[in-house]
Parts: C-alpha cells; sequence; structure tokens
C-alpha cells in the first residue's frame, strides 16, 4: 500500500515484522513512531 500509495514514510512499531530492519521500501522510508516525530519535528 505504502508504494501504491506513493508514500513518503511507512511508521510501525512493529519490530517483529521485519520491516524496521529494511530502512526502505523503494522510496517509501520506514520508521519508528519516535523516528518519525523527530524527522518531522525537526524543521
Amino acid at each position: 500500500m505504502a508504494a501504491a500509495g506513493k508514500a513518503d514514510y511507512l511508521v510501525t512499531g512493529d519490530r517483529r515484522a521485519g520491516l524496521l530492519q529494511r530502512g526502505h521500501l523503494g522510496r517509501t522510508r520506514i520508521l519508528t513512531p519516535t523516528a518519525f516525530c523527530a524527522e518531522v519535528l525537526k524543521a
């Protein structure tokens, strides 16, 4: 869904699925909620 929707971010806390270890899926960055907030709020 992230790729089809051309999402910039996929935010998840599910460490068991293996997505966080990948770090990205195509152009979509995969982040924890904490990392996402830090990234977005740094502006």
